[in-house]
């Protein structure tokens, strides 16, 4: 349970660094891991089920943002 907690807070952090660095596609795949899973701990605790697509898209976001990342950093 504290580890959702922990992976949250280092999502927000590691966002804001990024967002220092004006790196911004980072930042949004950082920003999108936090937020779906904050989303998913508040579809749990307040039973609605809605949320889970939010947090699904955010992930689906993180991932399409980490291809970009990756493909910029090492496919050159």
């Amino acid at each position: 349970m504290i580890s959702r907690y922990f992976v949250i807070v280092l999502a927000i952090v590691a966002a804001v660094l990024r967002a220092r660095d004006h790196a911004w596609a980072e930042t949004i795949g950082l920003s999108a891991l936090a937020i779906g899973l904050i989303c998913l701990r508040v579809a749990d605790t307040r039973q609605q089920p809605a949320l889970k697509r939010v947090a699904w898209f955010c992930f689906a976001l993180t991932l399409v943002v980490m291809g970009i990342v990756f493909q910029r950093d090492y496919l050159h």
